[in-house]
């Protein structure tokens, strides 16, 4: 009983890490500079988030955590194409 209430504990961390890092990582990814650093946490949440569901436990915490570590990942991207529209817009005015 003792071995899977800690496996049941350890798995919850796990699903834990990957929300927390998926959170922080979509904050990371809206600060210009600060960004690259989302390539270094995402893939960390994810893997995490992937390990506590095959370990099938608290499923909800990794799945979302899943998601908010890839659209932290493309966000930096999909800014990156605005910015450079923009850019590209303003220098067609000169």
């Amino acid at each position: 009983m003792e071995q899977f209430a800690e496996r049941q504990k350890a798995n919850s961390s796990l699903s834990t890490a990957s929300l927390v890092l998926g959170i922080i990582s979509i904050v990371i990814s809206i600060v210009p500079i600060l960004n690259y650093m989302t390539y270094l946490l995402a893939p960390v949440g994810l893997v995490l988030g992937i390990i506590a569901i095959i370990q099938s436990q608290n499923l909800t915490k990794s799945i979302i955590g899943i998601v908010l570590c890839l659209v932290s990942v493309m966000a930096p991207i999909i800014l990156g194409g605005f910015i450079i529209e923009y850019l590209l817009d303003i220098l067609d005015l000169f």
